[in-house]
């Protein structure tokens, strides 16, 4: 059951900047949607503040800190909403990692493209008379929108949904998140394995790192378990279920906490 980071009487918070103030590197992995920005009814208004660029920037500059955002937006769609160089991204829930000198995609992802964009013009075709359901084109994965549609047509899309990949169930699966379904290749690849490879292919040895991961939806529960015990995880939005050690309750005390690294960390700076 994961501890309010803010709660002053179990000291979380203060537990937390002790250990950074001591570190020599904090690994930082964020999610983006209801992480970074509040979750909107349309993935197009979800806009990072100028404010968080900013933050994010400071840190990318700094000597110890080395955020990394790990999405299950289309990587090109990720780039241009937080486009800060030397910032490494984990794209289609880890799919593709992107890090300026490689871009990795799942070996398992090249022979499923056509399967997958034929998935997609279906859906497309089969969804369009239910008002307010979108589609979404992740190029390696979908999303499947309905938070605008009405709520009795929610099973019926779920239906449409499930029917249209039962005939691929041994390539592809199909997972739910916040008011979506999400179509993804049918392998054990998650948030969780994705956070180990970027470890490896960067050399971040752990025992001079603190790594903090925080994520606010159920791909993100895999990199909670991943880390268990190994990192500070921290779901935004409270959930008894949650692997995660703490909770923050919305994106702006997720906002808060980043600022107060970027002052302990301005503080290492100048020391």
């Amino acid at each position: 059951m994961p501890q309010y980071l803010f709660n002053n009487k179990n000291g979380g918070c203060d537990k937390i900047l002790n250990k950074i103030i001591s570190c020599e590197r904090i690994i930082l992995f964020l999610d983006y949607d209801g992480t970074l920005v509040p979750i909107k009814k349309h993935p197009a208004l979800a806009i990072i503040s100028i404010k968080q660029i900013k933050i994010l920037k400071n840190l990318i500059k700094s000597k110890n800190v080395f955020p990394i955002l790990v999405s299950g937006r289309e990587y090109s769609d990720i780039k241009r909403l937080v486009p800060i160089k030397n910032l490494i991204i984990a794209s289609n829930h880890g799919f593709r990692i992107t890090n300026g000198r490689e871009n990795w995609i799942h070996p398992k992802v090249k022979a499923l493209l056509p399967e997958i964009k034929k998935i997609l013009r279906t859906l497309k075709s089969k969804l369009k008379s239910f008002p307010g359901a979108m589609v979404e084109d992740k190029k390696i994965t979908i999303t499947v929108h309905y938070r605008n549609a009405k709520i009795s047509s929610v099973p019926a899309i779920k239906e449409i949904v499930e029917e249209i990949i039962k005939p691929t169930s041994s390539k592809l699966k199909l997972t739910e998140g916040k008011k979506v379904f999400e179509i993804k290749p049918n392998t054990r690849w998650n948030k969780g394995k994705a956070v180990t490879r970027i470890l490896k292919i960067e050399r971040l040895r752990k025992k001079e790192a603190i790594i903090v991961f925080i994520g606010d939806d159920k791909t993100d529960e895999d990199a909670f378990e991943r880390l268990d015990g190994r990192g500070i995880t921290i779901r935004v939005g409270y959930s008894g279920d949650s692997s995660a050690k703490y909770f923050l309750k919305n994106t702006n005390e997720v906002r808060k906490f980043l600022e107060t690294i970027e002052s302990v960390n301005n503080i290492k700076d100048k020391q």
